[in-house]
């Protein structure tokens, strides 16, 4: 909890900074190189199996792509219509709980039971699928970086 708590303020704080300097949209772009530095850390920390190694990614991935989810809400919310911004938020937190909390453990049991073929290979699942979720993820919020500051410009 400390890592989310230290990384939301001082995200806020560099976001904002920022932001007041012209790079309007700072959290997708940290958001975005968030999701291609932290993934690997995470999986050389998971495969290496030592706890406090694992620990520590884990704090890292708490100080920055969880305090990253505020931000980027904030972010979503200065594009929305006013009339619409509830929805733009249950829509934005429908779209995460699916992909981290129905579609993950989903994709990790089809790579260990269907790629893998071992269920002793559960490991190199969670490996594979951390390694493949953060690019592609940077890679949405890269490509949606243009729309943003297009409707950022209304």
């Amino acid at each position: 909890a400390l890592g989310g708590i230290v990384g939301g303020l001082s995200l806020g704080v560099l976001i904002d900074h920022r932001f007041a300097r012209g790079t309007r949209d700072m959290a997708l772009r940290l958001l975005c190189g968030f999701c291609i530095a932290i993934p690997p850390v995470l999986a050389a920390a998971f495969a290496a199996g030592n706890f406090a190694l694992l620990f520590g990614a884990i704090t890292l991935m708490m100080m920055t792509m969880g305090s990253s989810y505020g931000p980027t809400m904030a972010a979503v919310q200065m594009i929305a219509p006013i009339e619409m911004r509830g929805r733009f938020a249950a829509l934005m937190v429908l779209a995460s709980n699916l992909c981290g909390y129905a579609f993950r453990p989903m994709l990790i049991g089809f790579l260990t039971d269907y790629v893998y073929g071992d269920p002793m290979k559960l490991g190199w699942a969670i490996i594979t699928g951390l390694l493949t979720a953060g690019p592609l993820a940077a890679w949405m919020v890269w490509s949606a970086r243009g729309d943003f500051l297009r409707h950022l410009d209304r």
